[in-house]
């Protein structure tokens, strides 16, 4: 049970006094959340500066976190600034009672049976992805990974179609630079 998980006081990452983890976090933000994790476990305060973020990593908190006790958080504003591309209040980015409203709504849509046949799939789309990628090359995942997630998987098993995700993608990003 996840109360039982959680009993203890939350561990806080080492950081740097006034800064905390703030540079590491700028540096590479993955790595920080891999050595966080490996230090703190599955969940930890992170200091950003005057900020502190709570980490979650185990699938059993996040759950607990998205799903379970979703009316007991709320996203943050960096959450928000990172999922400004995704236009609308949708799934992703929508909070509390209309999120619940929303889930409800597309939950027939994705019965856990079809969500399980996708994973093959998910899995081509992803290879595919992968291959485009040349070595040595800078990309940004986050935005190959918004491609990836709503274009080809999605659009083509759901919508039975390949939504041409680039375009959206391009469409939004130029919208936020406006």
């Amino acid at each position: 049970m996840v109360t039982s998980m959680i009993s203890s006081p939350i561990p806080t990452a080492p950081g740097l006094p006034l800064v905390g983890n703030a540079l590491a976090y700028r540096r590479n933000r993955l790595a920080l959340w891999m050595q966080v994790r490996e230090t703190c476990g599955d969940i930890s305060l992170v200091r950003l500066g005057s900020r502190s973020l709570l980490l979650v990593s185990s699938p059993e908190l996040i759950h607990a976190v998205l799903v379970e006790q979703a009316d007991h958080f709320e996203k943050s504003p960096l959450f928000r600034r990172v999922m400004e591309p995704i236009p609308g209040n949708g799934l992703v980015t929508s909070e509390n009672a209309f999120h619940k409203r929303q889930r409800k709504l597309i939950a027939p849509a994705f019965p856990h049976r079809q969500l399980t046949s996708l994973v093959p799939l998910m899995a081509q789309a992803t290879e595919h992805l992968q291959s485009q990628w040349q070595d040595g090359e800078v990309i940004d995942l986050a935005q190959q990974m918004m491609q990836l997630t709503l274009g080809r998987s999605l659009g083509r098993e759901r919508l039975k179609s390949d939504l041409n995700s680039e375009r959206i993608i391009g469409t939004s990003a130029e919208r936020k630079s406006r």
